[in-house]
């Protein structure tokens, strides 16, 4: 074959080529199909096709399933449910608009029992992502809304409504809402801003913002957790793999594994459980339980009524901390305290761990201090009865109506330090 002859072939293919791109960007929608509804197209994408906005009265549910795309949910001005939809494909050709056109079921369609449900199927997976459907919807208050959504943006803003959702691949945006949320979020950018009512969430994969909700209950899973102005509980549960980040919040329950955990300015009652990750708070007040192994435990400036603290395998420090009545629990976990004041009594409990107390110049208190295999260390005071005998070490005075003193461990020492503040 010739030079020329394979150059003049070289040449046809591209010119084949060219004109079948070309032709993937012809409209493949029938717009006289799909339940006689039509369409008119947009003028800025040669692939995106509206339905005209249509009113339904009587509606109190709303059901939607949509395999991908958006939705939007505004206040209506009036009683009637008001829905805009838009279809947008993706990248087309003669293969795929034939697939598309018989595949593709839009329904749009109200329900004798006053509900209207939306949705989009096509059989095979060969239609995913190739299509998206966008929906708006304008709601009035008090109709229910249970949606499935995937690969899009979620946003919902002042409605008064109880809302299901199940969302992936996509941000979830809800603010202003007064109502109660059923969440289920996976893979996705996640917030709540001002909403009232009760709040359940499920979330896998997920970056989570929160700020002043009121009752909030949260199974996260690998999630970055941010909750701010929880006005009545928080309640966490089997929490996995988590950074979480909480303030200004009341009555707080923790309970999971392998997660980060930092509160700043919690009141109520707070309780954790949870083991591997740090655990701080701060500016804490109310009532504190924490239990955990593995983990290092930060408190500072808490003041508490009671505090209930067990910490295995890391170290706790705690400073500036006030409370009536405290227990703390150690195994293999030396402890920092420092002590700003007492109103009943200290009770510790260590197992191979050292303690060390920092306590008020001023504090006038009952002792009895025992380090069995280890030493007690603290300033010289004739008021303080001092044994040893086989091992153990003990130091106890009995003051009448004073704060009482008990700090117990075995293979560990023991330090007493007065100073001048905390």
């Amino acid at each position: 074959m010739k030079q020329k002859d394979i150059l003049l072939i070289v040449v046809v293919l591209l010119l084949v080529g060219i004109v079948k791109l070309f032709r993937g960007g012809e409209e493949i929608i029938d717009r006289k199909e799909d339940s006689g509804r039509s369409f008119y197209e947009h003028v800025d994408s040669p692939h995106s096709f509206s339905f005209p906005p249509e009113d339904y009265s009587g509606i109190r549910r709303i059901v939607i399933d949509n395999p991908a795309g958006s939705l939007t949910v505004l206040p209506a001005e009036g009683e009637a449910v008001t829905l805009q939809s838009t279809l947008i494909v993706f990248h087309p050709s003669e293969k795929t608009a034939g697939e598309l056109q018989n595949r593709l079921k839009i329904n749009r369609d109200p329900e004798p029992d006053g509900g209207l449900r939306i949705s989009a199927t096509e059989a095979g997976v060969e239609s995913v992502g190739r299509f998206r459907l966008d929906h708006t919807l304008w709601v009035p208050d008090g109709v229910f809304i249970d949606a499935r959504t995937r690969h899009g943006d979620v946003e919902m803003a002042h409605v008064s409504a109880d809302l299901k959702l199940r969302h992936a691949f996509g941000s979830l945006d809800i603010s202003e809402w007064t109502g109660n949320l059923d969440l289920e979020a996976e893979n996705c950018k996640l917030e709540l801003v001002n909403v009232s009512g009760e709040q359940r969430i499920g979330a896998r994969g997920c970056e989570i913002t929160i700020q002043n909700a009121d009752r909030l209950e949260l199974v996260p899973r690998r999630c970055q957790v941010n909750l701010s102005g929880i006005r009545e509980r928080v309640v966490i549960s089997k929490a996995l793999l988590n950074r979480i980040s909480i303030d200004n919040a009341a009555n707080v329950r923790i309970l999971g594994s392998s997660d980060q955990i930092g509160l700043d300015t919690v009141s109520g009652t707070t309780s954790i459980q949870d083991e591997f990750e740090d655990i701080e708070l701060i500016n804490v007040t109310g009532d504190v339980s924490l239990e955990s192994k593995r983990s290092r435990m930060t408190l500072k400036n808490v003041n508490v009524g009671t505090l209930f603290a067990r910490c295995s395998y890391r170290d706790a420090e705690f400073s500036q901390i006030s409370f009536q009545s405290a227990r703390i629990e150690l195994h293999q976990s030396d402890l920092l305290l420092g002590l700003k004041e007492i109103g009943i009594g200290l009770d510790i409990d260590g197992v191979h761990s050292d303690v060390i107390l920092n306590l008020p110049e001023s504090l006038t208190y009952s002792a009895d201090v025992a380090a069995k295999m280890g030493e007690i260390v603290y300033a010289s005071d004739a008021s303080f009865s001092e044994t040893r005998e086989r091992g153990l070490h003990r130091l106890s005075r009995e003051i009448p109506g004073a704060v009482k003193l008990r700090v117990v461990t075995s293979y560990g020492d023991i330090t007493i330090r007065k100073t001048e503040s905390q």
